[in-house]
């Protein structure tokens, strides 16, 4: 049915609120409107107090030492890599250090994963293979 002139609509002025509840922030006391499925028994305003209730203070969005779930030396493989592809970039902007071709890996020098940025060398996949098998 089309919209005939001087009919009001049922909804007009009202605001949908869906399956929205609303809760209180533990941390701030502020009030913010959320869906029903994301109410959890703790709910924050934002993710500055998410932290804050978290750790005790703000910090907010932090990466490195000051993170609470940082694991050093004793982190997996594959964050190792992340954090020096991170620090130093990708091996493919740097020359293999053995051949002079393109890199695609960080190797690391001593074969004992650590946080030392000194420790890794960029090689092409052939010379990495090669390297590994010299253990």
């Amino acid at each position: 049915m089309a919209f005939q002139k001087g009919y009001t609509p049922w909804n007009k002025g009202k605001k949908f609120l869906g399956s929205k509840v609303e809760i209180t922030c533990k941390v701030c006391g502020n009030k913010k409107l959320i869906r029903k499925s994301r109410k959890t028994e703790n709910n924050y305003c934002s993710e500055e107090c998410y932290y804050k209730a978290l750790t005790g203070n703000v910090r907010y969005k932090t990466r490195g030492k000051r993170h609470p779930c940082w694991k050093g030396d004793e982190a997996s493989y594959s964050s190792l890599h992340e954090w020096i592809r991170r620090k130093k970039g990708k091996a493919g902007n740097y020359k293999c250090a053995h051949c002079d071709k393109q890199a695609r890996d960080w190797a690391n020098i001593d074969h004992t994963l650590s946080r030392n940025l000194d420790d890794y060398m960029p090689l092409c996949r052939t010379c990495h293979i090669k390297y590994d098998k010299h253990i």
